[in-house]
Protein backbone atom coordinates (compact mmCIF):
# COMPACT_ATOMS: atom_id res chain seq x y z
CA UNK A 1 0.00 0.00 0.00
CA UNK A 2 1.32 3.67 -0.60
CA UNK A 3 -0.52 6.72 0.92
CA UNK A 4 -0.51 10.30 -0.95
CA UNK A 5 -1.52 12.98 -0.05
CA UNK A 6 -2.18 15.91 -2.34
CA UNK A 7 -1.76 19.42 -1.15
CA UNK A 8 -2.83 22.30 -3.94
CA UNK A 9 -1.05 25.23 -3.36
CA UNK A 10 -2.04 28.59 -1.20
CA UNK A 11 -3.78 31.44 -2.76
CA UNK A 12 -2.11 34.05 -4.74
CA UNK A 13 -2.59 37.21 -6.26
CA UNK A 14 -4.12 35.93 -9.26
CA UNK A 15 -6.34 33.02 -7.54
CA UNK A 16 -7.83 36.09 -5.59
CA UNK A 17 -8.20 38.47 -8.59
CA UNK A 18 -9.27 35.00 -10.44
CA UNK A 19 -6.84 35.49 -13.03
CA UNK A 20 -5.46 32.43 -15.72
CA UNK A 21 -2.26 31.59 -13.41
CA UNK A 22 -1.37 28.51 -15.56
CA UNK A 23 2.59 28.48 -15.16
CA UNK A 24 3.41 31.55 -14.51
CA UNK A 25 5.16 31.75 -11.70
CA UNK A 26 3.59 33.94 -9.07
CA UNK A 27 3.98 33.73 -4.87
CA UNK A 28 1.48 33.32 -2.82
CA UNK A 29 -0.24 36.29 -0.99
CA UNK A 30 -0.39 36.53 2.87
CA UNK A 31 -3.62 34.52 2.42
CA UNK A 32 -1.86 31.77 0.57
CA UNK A 33 0.84 31.81 3.32
CA UNK A 34 -1.84 31.09 6.20
CA UNK A 35 -3.15 28.23 3.83
CA UNK A 36 0.56 26.95 3.76
CA UNK A 37 1.14 27.10 7.18
CA UNK A 38 -2.28 25.51 8.42
CA UNK A 39 -2.08 22.90 5.78
CA UNK A 40 1.63 21.81 7.34
CA UNK A 41 0.09 21.65 10.70
CA UNK A 42 -2.78 19.72 9.70
CA UNK A 43 -0.29 16.84 8.10
CA UNK A 44 2.15 17.58 10.92
CA UNK A 45 1.15 14.12 12.40
CA UNK A 46 2.16 12.18 8.97
CA UNK A 47 5.45 11.12 8.35
CA UNK A 48 6.48 11.88 5.15
CA UNK A 49 9.36 9.90 3.29
CA UNK A 50 9.23 12.23 0.34
CA UNK A 51 7.73 15.96 -0.03
CA UNK A 52 7.18 16.67 -4.21
CA UNK A 53 6.40 20.09 -5.49
CA UNK A 54 6.07 21.25 -9.16
CA UNK A 55 8.92 23.98 -9.01
CA UNK A 56 6.71 27.02 -9.01
CA UNK A 57 6.98 29.33 -6.60
CA UNK A 58 3.35 28.78 -5.12
CA UNK A 59 3.89 25.42 -5.08
CA UNK A 60 7.40 25.38 -3.49
CA UNK A 61 6.42 28.03 -0.77
CA UNK A 62 3.39 25.80 0.03
CA UNK A 63 5.90 22.33 0.29
CA UNK A 64 7.90 23.96 2.62
CA UNK A 65 5.35 24.83 5.05
CA UNK A 66 4.13 21.48 4.70
CA UNK A 67 8.16 20.97 5.38
CA UNK A 68 8.68 22.78 8.44
CA UNK A 69 5.68 20.62 10.19
CA UNK A 70 7.37 17.48 10.00
CA UNK A 71 9.57 16.00 12.94
CA UNK A 72 12.66 14.88 10.68
CA UNK A 73 13.92 17.14 7.48
CA UNK A 74 11.99 15.01 4.79
CA UNK A 75 13.51 15.66 1.54
CA UNK A 76 11.50 17.93 -1.45
CA UNK A 77 11.79 16.87 -5.13
CA UNK A 78 10.56 19.17 -8.07
CA UNK A 79 8.83 17.53 -10.79
CA UNK A 80 7.55 19.85 -13.35
CA UNK A 81 5.27 17.00 -14.77
CA UNK A 82 3.03 18.64 -11.99
CA UNK A 83 2.41 22.00 -12.88
CA UNK A 84 -0.85 23.59 -13.69
CA UNK A 85 -2.08 23.67 -17.47
CA UNK A 86 -0.50 25.88 -19.69
CA UNK A 87 -2.55 28.88 -20.72
CA UNK A 88 0.36 30.79 -23.00
CA UNK A 89 -0.87 34.25 -23.79
CA UNK A 90 -4.17 33.94 -21.39
CA UNK A 91 -2.41 34.00 -18.51
CA UNK A 92 -2.24 36.95 -16.61
CA UNK A 93 -6.24 37.76 -18.11
CA UNK A 94 -9.92 37.76 -16.56
CA UNK A 95 -12.27 35.50 -18.07
CA UNK A 96 -13.63 38.73 -19.43
CA UNK A 97 -10.81 40.10 -20.78
CA UNK A 98 -9.85 36.64 -22.15
CA UNK A 99 -13.54 36.84 -24.19
CA UNK A 100 -13.22 40.32 -24.94
CA UNK A 101 -9.54 40.20 -26.64
CA UNK A 102 -9.74 36.35 -28.00
CA UNK A 103 -13.40 35.34 -28.26
CA UNK A 104 -12.77 32.50 -31.65
CA UNK A 105 -10.18 31.16 -29.05
CA UNK A 106 -11.91 31.09 -26.07
CA UNK A 107 -14.98 29.86 -27.89
CA UNK A 108 -12.61 27.22 -29.28
CA UNK A 109 -11.13 26.35 -26.04
CA UNK A 110 -14.47 25.75 -24.29
CA UNK A 111 -15.86 23.19 -26.89
CA UNK A 112 -12.83 21.49 -26.83
CA UNK A 113 -10.28 22.27 -24.37
CA UNK A 114 -7.72 19.84 -26.67
CA UNK A 115 -7.71 23.30 -28.80
CA UNK A 116 -5.98 25.60 -26.53
CA UNK A 117 -5.31 29.24 -27.00
CA UNK A 118 -2.04 30.49 -28.64
CA UNK A 119 1.00 28.76 -26.76
CA UNK A 120 -1.08 27.00 -23.94
CA UNK A 121 -1.52 23.00 -24.01
CA UNK A 122 -4.49 21.00 -24.36
CA UNK A 123 -6.14 18.75 -22.29
CA UNK A 124 -5.09 15.51 -23.44
CA UNK A 125 -1.41 16.94 -22.80
CA UNK A 126 -1.61 17.73 -19.18
CA UNK A 127 -4.05 14.47 -18.27
CA UNK A 128 -0.83 12.61 -20.19
CA UNK A 129 1.85 14.10 -18.42
CA UNK A 130 0.00 13.71 -14.70
CA UNK A 131 -0.58 10.52 -15.77
CA UNK A 132 3.33 9.90 -15.80
CA UNK A 133 3.94 11.70 -12.65
CA UNK A 134 1.73 9.80 -10.97
CA UNK A 135 3.24 6.61 -12.14
CA UNK A 136 6.25 7.94 -11.80
CA UNK A 137 5.40 8.11 -7.78
CA UNK A 138 3.80 4.40 -7.82
CA UNK A 139 7.35 3.14 -8.38
CA UNK A 140 9.34 4.59 -6.19
CA UNK A 141 10.50 3.05 -2.60
CA UNK A 142 8.96 5.42 -0.82
CA UNK A 143 5.66 4.90 0.99
CA UNK A 144 4.12 8.02 2.35
CA UNK A 145 4.56 10.88 -0.01
CA UNK A 146 3.13 14.39 -0.41
CA UNK A 147 2.49 16.43 -3.74
CA UNK A 148 2.03 19.80 -3.51
CA UNK A 149 0.55 20.96 -7.06
CA UNK A 150 -2.41 22.56 -8.48
CA UNK A 151 -5.69 22.42 -9.34
CA UNK A 152 -5.85 21.47 -12.64
CA UNK A 153 -3.22 19.15 -12.59
CA UNK A 154 -4.36 17.69 -8.98
CA UNK A 155 -8.17 17.05 -10.37
CA UNK A 156 -6.60 15.13 -13.34
CA UNK A 157 -4.25 13.36 -11.20
CA UNK A 158 -8.45 12.30 -9.72
CA UNK A 159 -9.45 11.43 -13.04
CA UNK A 160 -6.83 8.95 -12.90
CA UNK A 161 -7.30 7.52 -9.70
CA UNK A 162 -10.80 7.19 -10.15
CA UNK A 163 -10.29 5.78 -13.92
CA UNK A 164 -12.02 8.60 -15.43
CA UNK A 165 -11.57 10.51 -19.14
CA UNK A 166 -9.82 14.00 -18.56
CA UNK A 167 -13.00 15.79 -19.37
CA UNK A 168 -14.04 15.13 -15.62
CA UNK A 169 -11.82 16.86 -14.26
CA UNK A 170 -14.50 19.87 -13.92
CA UNK A 171 -16.18 17.44 -11.45
CA UNK A 172 -13.57 17.99 -8.74
CA UNK A 173 -13.31 21.45 -6.83
CA UNK A 174 -9.96 21.73 -5.18
CA UNK A 175 -9.61 25.18 -2.94
CA UNK A 176 -6.17 26.74 -2.51
CA UNK A 177 -4.29 25.25 0.76
CA UNK A 178 -6.71 22.17 0.32
CA UNK A 179 -5.84 18.23 1.44
CA UNK A 180 -6.68 15.22 -0.41
CA UNK A 181 -5.48 12.09 0.53
CA UNK A 182 -5.00 8.72 -1.23
CA UNK A 183 -4.12 4.96 -0.33
CA UNK A 184 -3.04 2.42 -3.35
CA UNK A 185 -3.59 -0.70 -3.70
CA UNK A 186 -2.59 -3.40 -6.26
CA UNK A 187 -6.65 -3.28 -6.86
CA UNK A 188 -6.74 0.21 -6.72
CA UNK A 189 -7.30 3.82 -5.28
CA UNK A 190 -9.51 4.36 -1.68
CA UNK A 191 -9.99 8.54 -1.38
CA UNK A 192 -10.32 9.01 1.96
CA UNK A 193 -10.63 12.49 1.64
CA UNK A 194 -10.62 15.42 -0.66
CA UNK A 195 -11.03 18.95 -0.95
CA UNK A 196 -10.15 19.19 3.16
CA UNK A 197 -9.18 22.79 3.99
CA UNK A 198 -7.80 23.22 6.89
CA UNK A 199 -9.53 26.20 9.09
CA UNK A 200 -6.55 29.26 8.99
CA UNK A 201 -7.48 30.70 12.31
CA UNK A 202 -6.82 27.39 13.84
Amino acid sequence: MKHLIFVRHGQTSWNENQRFQGQFDIPLNPIGQEQAAAAGKNLSHIHFDLIVNSGLSRAAQTAAAVQAEQQENVPIQIDPDWREMAFGRWEGLTYKEIKAQFPHELSNWESDMDQPPAGGEGLTAVFDRVGLALERLKKRSEQTICVVAHGGSLQLCVCHLLGLPPTCFWQFKLANGAISEVKLYPAGAIIERLNDQPDIRD
